[in-house]
């Protein structure tokens, strides 16, 4: 199951990456298969002819011809994918409208000023509560029974005297002793 979300995802990947490339890189393709049929073709004349004057020639040709092609390839496919630089607009202040005074930062004016002479902050006692009050509505039931009142302790009770009434829990609390007891009485 995993493999098949894997390899969905390397197929979403792999789509979005060519998608936008496939083009050129098929038209790089092209050019380099035409370039290597041309070379190889020059190849066997030279064989047949035994003129190697200019077989050097002839490959450092087709070396820069696949270097010119993939540099073709950057410039016109790769290039406008790239991320863009963002320009931001300069801000637009005359010297003579603004005081020297108001351009220098005060002592005072680290970001909190909001904080000192804004208002005072509330406790929470005093704002008011962030969700909306709910409105009955016609659909739901009404609340029939009250909720337990909480259990008070009686002096000297742990809280855990339920467990030391076994015989009347619900479900009975296994102890060793029955355990062993039930071990006991099973037939053999």
């Amino acid at each position: 199951m995993i493999n098949q979300f894997l390899r969905l995802g390397f197929l979403v990947v792999t789509g979005r990456f060519f998608k936008p490339r496939i083009r050129g890189l098929m038209l790089l393709a092209v050019v380099w298969v035409v370039l290597w049929f041309v070379h190889s073709e020059y190849v066997s004349y030279v064989e047949l002819s035994n003129d190697r004057s200019f077989v050097l020639y002839a490959s450092l040709a087709k070396l820069v011809l696949y270097s010119l092609s993939v540099g073709c390839y950057v410039l016109l496919v790769e290039r406008p994918l790239w991320p863009q630089p963002v320009k931001a607009p300069l801000p637009v202040t005359s010297p003579a409208a603004t005081p020297a005074a108001a351009t220098a930062p005060k002592a005072s004016d680290d970001g909190f000023g909001f904080l000192r002479h804004g208002e005072p902050l509330k406790s929470p006692a005093e704002t008011p509560s962030l969700k909306p009050a709910k409105a009955p509505s016609a659909t739901s039931a009404p609340l029939t029974a009250a909720p337990p009142a909480p259990r008070v302790l009686a002096e000297g009770d742990d809280g855990f005297d339920f467990l030391r009434r076994k015989d009347q829990l619900k479900y009975p609390i296994k102890t060793v002793d029955s355990i062993n007891a039930l071990t006991q009485e099973a037939p053999k």
